[in-house]
């Protein structure tokens, strides 16, 4: 039996309710295409009454935050951009609920919503990739964060998409323009699919067994000796990052797989990022200094 992990909390309650869900945001974009780090789940929810009472008893509030039933009333009364919160007080992990409301972007994904298996006991109900592009669009268009592109091309690359579904959406949400930018690369990424992927796999590539270099005693003016090269498989920050998610035993369905092992690459590579910071260099040892 597989240990419950954050996406599995919410995904059963989820599931038990009945009510129509996809997942999308920044865990659909991992599951779609490349590794990025992520603390929390976003979920679009189509509710009525009856199955927002089966929500309340889904998600108890000794195991959750829930917010009281007068606010997810009045969420639900919105046309649009209905939203709230729920969050396990154990691990801190959060889903924010978006309600369907009158959106029509929400009305033509719901239907396209794609069924993932996870676990041998779970399915997990996913938004389309063409929806979650769309909404990454936007979300780039609002803020000009730069993982937007880079999800997007992704998904681009690993997934694939129905542009022919897409384009009359660009056109109505006014994201052509946008789009051909992403896609000609007039956006450029932080950091491309390509560099991530070659970045950590040279933080791989040092072997714990290859012979030291002979080193000199340090004479008395010399600096103080500079901390264990970053990409020893020994490194305290190395070990950490790669343990953040451990992998499930026994073996995971093919997507439950793929998504915790994008997440482990994501958060090695965020140590990359802070040992890079910290030392500006990426020699894998200490340089030799002369008698």
């Amino acid at each position: 039996m597989l240990e419950p992990d954050e996406l599995s909390l919410f995904a059963v309650r989820l599931e038990s309710t009945g009510a129509p869900y996809m997942i999308t945001g920044a865990t659909a974009a991992v599951l779609y295409g490349q590794p990025r780090v992520t603390n929390g789940l976003d979920v679009v929810l189509a509710l009525d009454d009856a199955s927002r009472a089966r929500l309340l008893r889904a998600f108890p509030e000794t195991e959750f935050y829930v917010p009281p039933e007068s606010v997810i009333r009045t969420e639900q009364a919105r046309h649009q951009r209905g939203h709230f919160n729920l969050i396990h007080h154990e691990t801190g992990y959060k889903a924010d609920i978006y309600l369907t409301g009158a959106d029509p972007l929400h009305a033509w994904a719901l239907p396209l919503r794609r069924r993932l298996r996870w676990s041998a006991d779970l399915e997990l109900t996913v938004a389309p990739p063409e929806y979650v592009v769309l909404r990454k669009l936007g979300f780039f268009r609002e803020g000009r964060l730069a993982k937007h592109p880079l999800d997007i091309r992704s998904i681009q690359e690993t997934t694939g998409l129905d542009e022919t579904a897409v384009a009359p959406w660009l056109e109505r949400l006014n994201l052509t323009a946008l789009w051909h930018e992403i896609k000609t690369r007039q956006i450029q990424d932080v950091f491309s699919v390509s560099r991530r992927r070659t970045w950590l796999t040279s933080l791989t590539e040092a072997s714990p067994t290859s012979p030291a270099r002979p080193t000199a005693s340090p004479s008395p003016a010399s600096p103080p000796p500079r901390p264990p090269s970053r990409t020893s498989r020994s490194n305290p920050l190395w070990e950490t990052a790669c343990s953040r998610l451990p992998l499930p035993s026994p073996a995971p369905s093919p997507a439950r797989g793929f998504f915790i092992t994008q997440q482990r690459l994501a958060y090695a590579e965020e140590a990359a990022c802070l040992w890079r910071a910290a030392f500006k260099t990426f020699s894998l040892r200490p340089p030799v200094r002369s008698a």
